[in-house]
């Protein structure tokens, strides 16, 4: 069991030693802490003291979901109390909280449908998306054979009103339009999904740019990061130097390196977002510190590279918080998250000049329009090409003889960058620059040649 902040009274310990969920021991933790901080005796637990709790179990308020979660949690250590006689007796009614309404058979059968082509997550999320719709169908009264063009342009405004984010919107409105599809099938619906949700309803996702570290923060990052005595650093720091996701980070597994036939060493990196395995090539400094967290195992069978509380992989909000720690006063313009590791990695790669496909494969991207999202060519690269062009493009047109004069035709030099950029940067995210820069190089190019034309009349 992790060690806390405060000691924890032996049934307590008792009670969490045969706990299975990571969250128990979170809010038993925090529910001891709290009765510590009012000098609050167990046995004087009734259901008004639950509620305070709940209500602001950390000093501040939580959300009601969040709140409900914790009751559960709550309700059997409580009851296990009360059969050893040391807390209670409570009413039945005190302990119970919120339940969700019944999940419609209709939804029950769609996701049935959905789990045999569908990774787990996306089923759950499915499930999620579908409870609050037909929550919110039984709020107004609308039957699911009622579901119409009208039903459905109100729930996209209810979700506007909401204030969620325009891509769980698009999430959300997406998988109703599927669920209604699958009504519609089954002769519930009088009209299909796609008909009553159309593409022009759904909010455009805002695409924003990545956000890798500037260049003397990310070395400053990975040297702390490195010389820091936490396990959680060192994966962090593992993360900044291979490009892995969180995910991928918190299941990697112990003996997650692998040798080629020359002697190569490769992280095996396990099934992440993308559903998919890939080896990373590991450089010797980033082999050491694998290498470093394996020595570190408390366990020769543990199963994780870097394993927290009861064998189980390290939580996200761990390895977020102790990133923070580390990074101290580092002057940044924007928040310090995990995945800036990960563009940081992409972005460097990108102006050391690797090829996007190169770093496509690295990534673990199935298309390169999803790493152009995540790695943007960067100024420094964008900079450095179109300048090396310039000079390959002054080198054809220069004289064999290093002391004859440079011959060049400037009309011919501007074609020539004009073909390059159209070649090599109208695609992707590039592709409207590169697209605006030779309609200014194609405007001066005429103005030339016209300049000319006239120089030769006169």
């Amino acid at each position: 069991m992790t060690e806390h902040r405060i000691s924890l009274p032996v049934y307590a310990t008792t009670f969490l030693a045969g706990a299975t969920r990571v969250h128990t021991e979170t809010v038993i933790v925090m529910f001891h802490r709290w009765l510590m901080e009012r000098c609050m005796e167990l046995s004087a637990v009734s259901g008004k003291e639950l509620q305070d709790f709940l209500d602001r179990p950390s000093g501040r308020v939580v959300k009601p979901r969040t709140a409900n979660s914790y009751r559960w949690e709550l309700k059997h250590y409580l009851l296990w109390l009360e059969e050893r006689g040391l807390a209670g007796p409570f009413d039945k009614q005190e302990l119970e909280g919120y339940h969700r309404k019944h999940l419609p058979e209709q939804v029950r059968e769609f996701l049935r449908h959905l789990a045999p082509t569908r990774k787990p997550g996306t089923v759950k999320g499915y499930k999620a998306t579908l409870r609050r719709f037909h929550e919110w169908l039984a709020e107004r009264r609308v039957e699911p054979a009622a579901i119409d063009r009208d039903t459905c342009l109100a729930w996209g405004q209810f979700l506007y009103e909401q204030g969620l984010h325009p891509a769980t919107r698009v999430g959300m409105m997406v998988s109703v339009r599927k669920y209604v599809d699958w009504l519609w099938e089954r002769e519930v619906t009088a009209a299909p999904g796609r008909d009553l949700i159309l593409s022009s309803d759904l909010p455009k996702k805002p695409e924003y740019l990545p956000r890798p570290l500037p260049a003397d923060n990310d070395r400053e990052l990975q040297q702390k990061l490195k010389d820091d005595e936490s396990k959680v650093s060192l994966g962090l720091y593992v993360m900044r130097r291979t490009g892995l996701r969180i995910g991928e980070l918190r299941r990697l597994e112990r003996d997650c390196v692998r040798v080629d036939h020359s002697g190569g060493h490769f992280l095996k990196v396990p099934l992440g977002k993308m559903n998919n395995e890939r080896l990373v090539p590991l450089d010797p400094t980033t082999l050491s510190a694998v290498a470093e967290l394996q020595s570190q195992a408390q366990d020769q069978e543990s199963r994780w590279l870097i394993e927290g509380a009861r064998a189980r992989p390290v939580s996200i909000a761990t390895f977020q918080s102790n990133l923070v720690r580390v990074a101290g006063d580092m002057s940044l313009a924007e928040p310090l998250t995990t995945h800036r590791l990960r563009h940081s990695f992409a972005t460097s790669l990108m102006n050391g000049g690797m090829s996007l496909i190169g770093i496509m494969k690295l990534l673990g991207h199935r298309d390169q329009r999803m790493t152009m999202r995540y790695a943007q060519i960067a100024d420094e690269t964008l900079g450095r090409e179109y300048f090396e062009a310039l000079s390959r493009v002054s080198e054809r047109y220069a004289s064999v003889g290093g002391a004859a004069e440079v011959v060049s035709d400037p009309l011919a030099l501007l074609q020539d960058v004009i073909r390059w950029l159209g070649k090599e940067l109208c695609v992707g995210r590039t592709e409207r620059h590169a697209r605006l820069l030779i309609r200014r190089l194609e405007a001066a190019r005429d103005d030339l040649e016209a300049l000319r034309s006239e120089a030769g009349r006169t």
